[in-house]
């Protein structure tokens, strides 16, 4: 039995007082002051974990302005604030021991947009992938691309002047912000944005806030004109953190408030809104890609393509190249990133634009002639597309770097952030990159490349266990290694995600008088040093430093008081590195649909991780008994709970963090204390009740759809919308579409899964004929328990139980040869997925779904149909687990003579017995409705894969979807 833990934490008197009174100061936002939401908060990106006192989440500007004003008050001057975006800081920017602000959850309308003018105003909490789908729609794009663009939100890209992929064709955000609106530490707005020289000097006679700050700023840069142009005037990015070179233009006509403030950090102000400059979408693009056979010839030959003024150059090494291998994206990259003759070790990819077809020519034609007159031994082979889809999966590959790179593991060693966005002159790099090598290998560091070529920034991660003391101390020495080898070098450590808490090293890069200037910008600011302070710079006068890197607490510290046989059974949770990849917001992305639906980072992988990762150290401190009530494990409970077990994490997450494998473990130990619900135990064993069922189905479906039972069901066990036992059952419906088969049939085992045969025989019934049909001799055996319920509700011993049973009698027919397909995905993925865990001869199954197995086989057919579009919308756990599941799919339709079009969707909502569960409905519905309904009103064919699928169908609307394989079936000659 677990012991009770206490979460140890507590609030101190003036942040609870501080609470209160917000609350009674008509806050219309979210006041969060339970352990979860604060463990949440207290990791982003990077190697830091500081726990905050409370996460406030407004709903409008007023909220901040009441925020800061209700600070002011002497009794709250202790209270520090930081101001939180996507959570995807890679230096714990956003990281603080006060009170976190959030706007992502409600701050995030698109208020307004003017395509004449080119510009568009969002609410700060505006997730800049989210910009960017509606923009397209009228033909335009916000031009910063950023990897994290699915999560990270404009403002928190506005507080690290951020920039990507094009930066040295499309600028960073400081090239696109026109205005902007922040709240000061005392409430105050302040409407940021160009002034005219005439405007500045009318302004520093005026009486305010904003008047102390110009003059202020005014004063900073043109008493330090020679030191501000001599700092890293080589650089193709601006040196960032109240950024002095771009306050003034070169005529001084022009003074740019935005450029103080952009980078800033939310160290000087809280952004609300922002007013952007867009551009319109290039029509015309191509991609050159080439393979290299080392990393460090990619990074030469790339700089000889900056001639060719191209929007970008990125090069990946030959370890991420190594890792794509596993992922889903794999089999459709796999012709650009391998080679029969060589061993690739590098691949850049080099993007151009152009106005014209005739353009995009001209430029594929000046590329070829470069390339000859340029030859490069190195340089294995190129290939030219413009194929949108081959370009949107290589730049996905791209995004996909650093994530990969976080899946390598070796003796507990991960990659991590810290010296990753490096900077130098672009011309440097390669030297500067043998340089940095240098370091790590004679360090023997494992470590990933990859970046921006053209801008001379190249993102790279060794790997290091921050559990273990030594390796600690040796990550803190090799940042400050890298630093004094980037100067060296003539550039910064910093180039792009901003520097958090590497602030320790600005004095050095600014310089001791400059420094001093950012130090009187920061006074005139926050006077009282409250936001996100030891960052960037301290005000003037007033007590406090800079932050030195190795002084917060850091995420080893707390890993390491993890027993080592909990972080060994818990492992796939401890994988989590903060990335923030589950915040995607995309409703048409698989990750996460519970943090989707409830916008709450509680309810996402990550947010689960880290609760965990809480409990597994209270678990192994053994502390003293205490009351149930207040048991941590029931925070873990309530946020295990809200998961809805699609497993999109385990293949989407960028270091497949498998939360319904943690989920599952985790229950095991929690119901060793804690008693089971009826229904948990009634949910497990439902594949059984089922088959009994199906021996009374139509008294059984009388009893189950009466007033009375319903009523029962919902308010008593939680559970409704349940669905009815199949009647004519599967037995009846093979009975009756029973043939003898001319040619001499191959053998399949059709595996009859419980929720096919028991709710839906006709399926199950289609499926059958249609092998027949085929030519196939269909090995039907008796219905047998799968055992997947046990598992979801953590009965583990069970579900072992089960499988090795289950394993020990199929690889029967593996060991003989005969082929064996389950239809309904999320029961048939169990065997690949859940057994091994649990059964290591599982791993020796090969249970196929039908599409995997029929793709393969020799069917050629013609399609006698309209030409009627055809749509397929996949489950969670089929799509996720491959994409080759999906190429499946296509392949088989192909052979039938039909176009077949997967669309992308989120969850459905259902997941098995999620949907029916009551707490759960309305989000069910919402989930259903956010991505699958408009599929449904496309004037098409829409067939679905999973059965909890076309169920959820069947329950919001009138609509009556088929298997893909009813379908099929119906095309075969009769």
């Amino acid at each position: 039995m677990i012991p009770q833990l206490k979460f140890q934490s507590p609030l101190s008197l003036a942040t609870q007082t501080f609470l209160k009174a917000l609350a009674a100061h008509a806050f219309s936002g979210d006041i969060e002051q339970d352990p979860a939401q604060r463990l949440v908060m207290s990791t982003d990106n990077s190697v830091y974990q500081i726990l905050p006192q409370a996460v406030l989440f407004p709903r409008q500007a007023d909220d901040i302005q009441k925020i800061f004003m209700l600070a002011t008050d002497v009794n709250f001057k202790t209270i520090s604030f930081a101001v939180r975006g996507g959570g995807t800081g890679t230096n714990g920017q956003s990281l603080c021991s006060g009170i976190i602000i959030d706007c992502s959850r409600y701050m995030n309308a698109i208020k307004e947009i003017n395509l004449a003018e080119q510009w568009v105003v969002v609410e700060s909490g505006v997730v800049l992938d989210q910009l960017n789908k509606y923009l397209k729609k009228l033909g335009y794009f916000f031009p910063v691309i950023i990897s994290t663009g699915n999560r990270a939100t404009l403002a928190g890209m506005a507080n690290t002047n951020a920039c990507g992929k094009g930066s040295t064709y499309y600028g960073r955000m400081s090239d696109h912000v026109l205005a902007l609106s922040a709240v000061l530490s005392d409430g105050t707005v302040l409407q940021s944005r160009v002034f005219s020289k005439n405007e500045v000097t009318t302004l520093k006679q005026e009486h305010s806030r904003a008047a102390e700050i110009i003059r202020q700023i005014d004063e900073s840069v043109l008493s330090n004109q020679d030191a501000i142009r001599a700092l890293y005037p080589e650089l193709v990015r601006t040196v960032t953190g109240y950024t002095l070179a771009e306050v003034y233009d070169a005529e001084q006509q022009h003074f740019n408030l935005n450029a103080i403030l952009l980078g800033s950090e939310g160290t000087l102000a809280a952004i609300t809104e922002l007013k952007l400059k867009i551009l319109p979408l290039p029509v015309y693009k191509l991609l050159l890609v080439v393979q290299y056979a080392d990393f460090h010839a990619a990074l030469c030959d790339g700089y000889e393509f900056t001639e060719l003024k191209p929007t970008a150059i990125e090069a990946i090494d030959e370890k991420i190249l190594a890792l794509a291998k596993s992922d889903i994206l794999f089999p459709v990259v796999a012709p650009f990133i391998i080679n029969d003759h060589a061993e690739v070790g590098a691949l850049s990819l080099i993007e151009f634009v152009a106005d014209s077809v005739v353009g995009l020519q001209k430029i594929e034609n000046q590329i070829i002639q470069f390339v000859k007159q340029h030859p490069a031994s190195s340089r294995l082979s190129y290939v030219v597309t413009r194929q949108v889809e081959e370009m949107q999966h290589l730049w996905e590959l791209r995004k996909k770097s650093v994530g990969l790179l976080g899946r390598y593991h070796i003796d507990d060693k991960v990659p991590i952030s810290g010296v990753e966005d490096t900077l130098v002159p672009p011309r440097q790099l390669a030297a500067f990159i043998t340089d940095f090598r240098k370091i790590l290998d004679e360090l023997k560091l494992s470590y990933g490349m990859f970046g921006h070529v053209d801008a001379g920034c190249i993102h790279v991660r060794p790997a290091f266990d921050l559990s273990n003391p030594e390796n600690e101390a040796l990550y803190f020495r090799v940042i400050t290694k890298v630093e004094a080898l980037v100067r060296r070098y003539g550039g910064i450590l910093w180039g792009e995600h901003g520097k958090g808490f590497r602030s320790q090293f600005s004095a050095d890069v600014f310089g001791e008088k400059l420094f001093a200037e950012l130090c009187k910008i920061k006074k005139v600011f926050d006077p009282d040093n409250r936001l996100n302070p030891g960052k960037i710079a301290v005000p003037s006068g007033v007590p406090g430093e800079i932050v030195a890197i190795d002084a917060p607490s850091r995420r080893g510290e707390f890993n390491r008081e993890i027993d080592p046989k909990w972080r060994q059974h818990f492992h796939i949770a401890m994988l989590c590195n903060g990335n923030g990849a589950c915040f995607n917001f995309d409703d048409h992305e698989m990750i996460c649909p519970s943090y989707k639906v409830t916008r709450d980072r509680v309810h996402s992988p990550k947010g689960r991780a880290n609760l965990l990762r809480e409990w597994l150290r209270l678990l192994s401190l053994r502390q003293p008994p205490m009351t149930r009530t207040s048991d941590y494990s029931h925070e873990v409970y309530r946020a295990m709970q809200g998961c809805l077990g699609c497993r999109s994490c385990a293949t989407e997450c960028p270091v497949q963090v498998d939360i319904s494998a943690v989920k599952a473990e985790f229950l095991a130990l929690y119901h060793t204390r804690y008693r089971r619900t009826l229904r948990d135990r009634l949910t497990a064993r439902s594949e059984r009740m089922a088959y009994w069922q199906s021996k009374i189905p139509r008294f059984s479906n009388f009893v189950l759809g009466n007033d009375v039972t319903r009523f029962v069901f919902k308010w008593c066990l939680g559970l409704e919308g349940l669905p009815k036992i199949s009647y004519p059952s599967m037995k009846q419906l093979l009975k009756k579409t029973s043939f003898t088969i001319k040619n001499k049939p191959k053998r399949v085992v059709l595996l009859p899964d419980w929720v096919t045969v028991f709710y839906d025989a006709p399926v199950f019934a289609a499926s059958h004929q249609l092998f027949k049909k085929l030519g196939f001799e269909v090995v039907l055996p008796d219905w047998f328990e799968n055992g997947k319920t046990w598992h979801v509700k953590g009965y583990l011993k069970q579900f072992q139980k089960i499988a090795e049973k289950n394993t020990e009698w199929l690889c029967r027919f593996s060991d003989g040869g005969i082929p064996i397909v389950g239809i309904d995905p999320s029961i048939t993925l169990t065997y690949r997925h859940e057994y091994p865990r649990y059964v290591p001869q599982a791993k020796q199954l090969h249970v196929l779904l039908p599409q995997e197995f029929l793709a393969n086989q020799e069917i050629v057919l013609k399609n006698n149909r309209s030409d009627q579009p055809i749509v397929l919308l996949m489950h969670c756990t089929e799509k996720t687990s491959s994409q080759l599941l999906q190429e499946a799919w296509i392949q088989l339709f192909k052979k039938f003579g039909i176009h077949l079009t997967i669309v992308n969707t989120g969850c459905c909502g259902m997941a098995g017995i999620y949907g029916h569960e009551r707490e759960h409905r309305d989000y069910s519905r919402q989930l259903f409705y956010m991505s699958w309904m408009e599929h449904l009103q496309r004037d098409a064919i829409v067939l679905a894969t999973g059965f909890s699928c076309r169920s959820q169908i069947r329950r919001f609307t009138q609509y009556e979807v088929s298997h893909p394989l009813q379908f099929l079936l119906d095309l075969m000659p009769s």
